[in-house]
């Protein structure tokens, strides 16, 4: 695994867990078992709370508007109409669902950048050694974004 590819996985993975978070402070399972497996010291885990603070009011309506598109899409071509109207409709939904997507990963790609000035060189190492969080983005916290 590419370092910058470990870094942003770790992003994801803290800012997924704690965006969806019920009270907005918790980290959340995943987000605090990577915490440990990290062995962030009490300066980073503050810094990573306020690196998460930081981003909540933008990461998390944006995964709710992403949803809602990917929702809606999928019901659109659940739909029988046909001809080219509704092609076009169609292209234009998924065209939108894209560029909210893009706007996602690009928050992602911020709290990524933020994450990177804090690890430790020997932290950035355990990421990529840590097997059980391999694919986790996929499989877990945030799978529903990246279904296409």
């Amino acid at each position: 695994m590419k370092p910058w590819t470990a870094i942003m996985m770790v992003a994801i993975l803290l800012s997924g867990a704690a965006f969806a978070a019920h009270d907005g402070e918790e980290v959340g399972v995943l987000g605090k078992r990577l915490m440990r497996a990290l062995d962030l010291s009490v300066e980073q885990a503050a810094q990573v709370k306020e690196i998460r603070g930081k981003h909540r009011n933008t990461i998390a309506p944006l995964r709710a508007k992403v949803r809602k598109m990917r929702e809606e899409l999928l019901t659109a071509l659940q739909d029988p109409q046909k001809g080219g109207d509704y092609q076009k409709s169609l292209n234009q939904k998924f065209t939108q669902l894209e560029a909210a997507r893009a706007e996602l990963n690009r928050g992602r790609f911020q709290v990524a950048l933020e994450m990177r000035e804090i690890l430790s060189p020997e932290q950035m190492k355990k990421i990529k050694g840590l097997k059980a969080f391999r694919g986790m983005h996929h499989g877990g916290v945030d799978k529903e974004d990246d279904e296409k």
